[in-house]
């Protein structure tokens, strides 16, 4: 069975994205992303030594040691290489039960009719030129 239009299909052997990016290309993002994860292990170390020997000055240690610019740098590395995080979103209808779903296929219907309707009114009458 075949699905879609004939004419838009790519042709068997021919790639989908040949500009796309050369295995090269690829390697090295996963390589960046190895480097960075091994870099924030190295950090969340390092920080974690020197927030312990702050003692009760850590809070405020902490704040003056972490930067957004690296934490994104690193976090951009990681889901380069790595991909990101996939978001799972359940969805419910009202009190976790299953959602209700409603045929409307009889409105539409209904609408497009009444839209034909308006349509057929708008034109201008045989030989008058108006509407």
């Amino acid at each position: 069975m075949s699905v879609g239009n004939e004419a838009t299909r790519f042709p068997k052997g021919k790639s989908a994205n040949p500009g796309g990016k050369t295995s090269a290309q690829r390697k090295l993002e996963v390589k960046n992303a190895e480097s960075a994860t091994r870099l924030r292990n190295r950090m969340l170390h390092a920080l974690e030594e020197k927030l312990l020997a702050a003692g009760e000055k850590a809070d405020a240690t902490a704040e003056l040691m972490i930067e957004a610019a690296i934490l994104k740098l690193l976090k951009d590395a990681e889901d380069r290489g790595l991909g990101s995080p996939l978001n799972s979103t359940e969805l419910t209808g009202k009190d976790g039960a299953a959602i209700q779903f409603e045929d409307t296929t009889n409105d539409a219907t209904a609408f497009a009719s009444r839209m034909a309707g308006l349509a057929t009114r708008s034109l201008p009458e045989e030989g008058t030129g108006e509407a």
